[in-house]
């Protein structure tokens, strides 16, 4: 039994008449019918007898009835302290993310997202993957941005794929040549070339705890990394220069 059937219920009962009954549930009048045959069908019988020129509470009706308005009243109470809580509750996000994750984009997201919801203060932190995993698991954090290409996934949480990238030779003029991440650079003037044979990808996710009840923050977060366009071909600094093979 769902709470909007309760509702149409109690609103039959109050008009005695389907139409009304849908125009003051704001639903159409099929609608409504069928939550109620659906009612019925659960609690074995009929809850009107629909006559002619009018409409009453069968014995069966009128039996449910006070259970389905205290029902009714609890869920609607419920759903009033509900609110409440979540309107005096903080808005903070801790977010943390392992600091050679594509800093530009990851910029531009979490602009995105402040520009969004200005009222949620986002605490940003770094680290190594291994203790923003365990920062997770142990509810320290509530959302970071990794990969852990070394270990299969922890069960405990839920990864949600952000983008793909491959590791790079750069050479810089004075620095030598090293190795980084195609959208971690972010300096002009550097010479990048992709790492082959063997080729290396690794796989950027926006982790939290799987099985922990979400917060419409974290919701919120989800929904802004989901939308973010997050990696593009040759998206390198103005003046790096992706060398040919």
């Amino acid at each position: 039994m769902g709470l909007h059937q309760a509702r149409h219920f109690l609103a039959v009962c109050n008009d005695l008449n389907f139409i009304r009954a849908a125009k003051r549930c704001n639903v159409s009048q099929p609608s409504l019918t069928r939550a109620i045959q659906l009612l019925e069908q659960e609690f074995g019988g009929y809850l009107f007898d629909r006559k002619r020129s009018s409409i009453e509470l069968t014995d069966l009706g009128k039996l449910v009835r006070p259970y389905l308005q205290e029902f009714w009243r609890t869920a609607s109470m419920a759903k009033q302290i509900a609110k409440e809580y979540s309107a005096k509750a903080p808005k903070e996000l801790n977010l943390a993310n392992v600091c050679t994750i594509a800093p530009k984009l990851l910029l531009q997201m979490v602009s995105w997202f402040r520009t969004k919801h200005p009222e949620i203060r986002m605490q940003l932190t770094d680290g190594d993957a291994q203790l923003l995993e365990e920062k997770l698991v142990n509810l320290q954090i509530e959302a970071a941005i990794y990969c852990r290409p070394d270990r299969e996934p922890d069960p405990r949480l839920n990864y949600l794929p952000l983008f793909k990238e491959q590791m790079m030779i750069v050479l810089a003029s004075g620095l030598g040549f090293g190795f980084l991440p195609r959208y971690s650079i972010v300096h002009d003037g550097i010479i990048a070339r992709p790492l082959v044979d063997p080729e290396y990808w690794r796989n950027i996710h926006l982790v939290t705890v799987r099985d922990k009840p979400q917060s419409h923050i974290v919701g919120a977060l989800i929904h802004e990394a989901t939308r973010t366009e997050w990696a593009n071909e040759g998206d390198l600094p103005v003046n790096a220069h992706l060398a040919a093979n």
